[in-house]
């Protein structure tokens, strides 16, 4: 029933942000109400602006989110993404009702704990250094912000930087101190990067606030120092009660002179900035809470009824032809025919190019080895000339020399470490003929901003990838008794590409393939043999 869970996946995903708009229109709409700011001519611009307002903070929660999973990759904590992210809005839900960070470090470091990284006394430096950047960040938009704004911005805001700078040297020498490894380095440069672009992003709440900024008079800069001002107040309380708002309405007063329009401004800015946190959060916290109460599956268990769906089928089926013909090519060359042949498929999931070379092959001596019970009996009910074998490809179940040729289409870089991939290797020598060749079909990440797509991005969306894979780089020649000369990189198309686009596109995708520029495809294949 794969289609179905679909439509209902679907179905829940339009449901949610409605049901956040309701959620978001009735608290706003109450709180105004209460505040005698509310009437029918402002109701709707109101709760338009105030969801602008909380888009804008969400999508800075959501770079700020690539910066601390990416801070976690400097310090050598591996995690699935989908689980660092459920860490990330987790931890900010629960400091809601903290002071002073206590309840996200805390949080963070005991979902750390149960993700195996138990050292508390790390984790905690970490989590603590990585929000020092936060805090920088802030910092310098401050400062920035201070140097274009008006005298009327300092009236009502205490000069807090020169404490701040204090108090922020005094955590980086504690963290330089307690951390055995601190990276000052240029990836802790680019993850203070993104940080400082997903503050920009929430800064950028000044153009969705009531009344058009108060008819002009409150500028970007102003707006930007009181606001970075309110943002040190806000970890003081929890959720920033009593005194970031407080901060924010006698500030703004210089500037909004209507005190109902002040209110509206005020309410807006508080309400944005809990209630995403907030919703998202308690989201993840029980998203999170209902899937340790079930068993964990092995990873391509799990996802076996929505594995076909997650790449479109004509994308599939053009890389099918593609890699199937590159492999069919390569054995006529090197055997002269392919009557007689055995050949592998390992880690062959559904078996959709089992089922092409036994259909071009015309031969039942491809054997589909695959960990996944439920993916190889999908396998075998949608052809049932295939015959699969439960097995890791790290410990084939076959006798030495046995077959004449092997392939693989992106599974290695599932595998758990480096260590697996070498024993595979070693596994597949044995058990291939002298000479034999191993097709490597894998994603080819040697293009930066492709990297960062699969392991920050795809795997968000898609849950194919975890965010954790062990790249294996198109540059090796060799691993234990393979030897390789042949690669051939191809295909630029994304795999979310339409038939129109793939179409139009191809001639200059195959320029592309033919260039210099081909080693920066999205897919590469080695072809390695055999020298046992």
């Amino acid at each position: 029933m794969p289609g179905l869970r679909s439509k209902k996946r679907l179905i829940r995903y339009l449901l949610l942000p409605i049901s956040a708009f309701i959620l978001f229109g009735a608290v706003s709409t109450y709180i105004h109400l209460n505040s005698h700011t509310l009437n029918l001519s402002n109701a709707l611009s109101l709760n338009i602006n105030l969801m602008i307002m909380s888009l804008l903070i969400l999508s800075g929660l959501v770079i700020r989110f690539f910066k601390w999973h990416f801070f976690l990759r400097i310090y050598e904590i591996r995690i699935k993404i989908r689980r660092s992210f459920y860490i990330f809005f987790i931890s900010l839900f629960v400091n809601l009702f903290f002071p002073l960070l206590i309840g996200e470090t805390l949080t963070k470091n005991y979902l750390l704990r149960k993700e195996n990284y138990p050292y508390s006394f790390r984790n905690i430096t970490i989590i603590l250094l990585e929000r020092l950047l936060d805090i920088i960040a802030i910092l310098l938009f401050g400062i920035v912000f201070l140097a274009f704004s008006s005298d009327k911005a300092l009236i009502n805001s205490p000069q807090l930087y020169f404490y701040i700078a204090i108090a922020v040297a005094l955590i980086a020498a504690a963290a330089a101190f307690l951390t055995k490894k601190v990276y000052f380095s240029f990836k802790f440069l680019i993850s203070f990067l993104i940080g400082c672009a997903g503050w920009f992003v929430i800064f950028m709440i000044y153009f969705a606030l009531p009344g058009s900024s108060a008819g002009g008079s409150l500028s970007f800069f102003d707006f930007g120092y009181i606001f970075s001002n309110s943002l040190v107040f806000y970890p003081t309380t929890p959720m920033g009660l009593f005194v970031s708002g407080n901060y924010l309405y006698i500030a703004l007063e210089e500037y909004i002179k209507q005190p109902q329009l002040l209110v509206q401004t005020v309410i807006n800015i508080r309400i944005a900035s809990i209630l995403p946190t907030a919703l998202v959060g308690f989201a993840m916290a029980i998203n999170s809470f209902r899937k340790r109460k079930t068993k964990e599956e092995f990873h391509f268990d799990e996802i076996s009824d929505d594995y076909a769906e997650m790449i479109p089928e004509h994308v599939r089926e053009r890389l099918i032809t593609r890699k199937c013909n590159m492999i069919i090519d390569d054995l006529k060359q090197k055997y002269g025919t392919l009557t007689g042949l055995t050949g592998l498929d390992l880690g062959g999931g559904k078996g959709w190019y089992t089922s092409r070379l036994l259909d071009t092959m015309s031969t039942n001596n491809i054997i589909l080895v695959e960990r996944s019970r439920r993916q190889a009996e999908d396998a075998e009910k949608r052809d049932p000339r295939i015959k699969p074998i439960i097995a890791d490809i790290a410990e084939l179940p076959f006798g030495e020399n046995s077959a004449d040729f092997a392939f693989s289409i992106n599974v290695f870089h599932h595998l758990d470490n480096r260590e697996a991939q070498r024993k595979a290797f070693e596994s597949l020598s044995k058990v291939l003929k002298p000479g034999g060749r191993f097709y490597l079909h894998e994603m080819n990440v040697q293009n930066l901003f492709f990297r960062l797509y699969m392991n920050y991005f795809f795997p968000l969306v898609k849950t194919i990838d975890e965010g954790i894979e062990n790249w294996i780089d198109p540059q090796m020649t060799g691993i234990g008794n393979f030897i390789s000369s042949k690669i051939i990189y191809f295909t630029f198309m994304p795999e979310f590409a339409g038939k129109t686009m793939i179409r139009l596109f191809a001639p200059i995708e195959k320029k592309l393939e033919n260039s210099r520029l081909g080693k920066y495809s999205a897919h590469y294949l080695r072809v390695f043999e055999n020298n046992k």
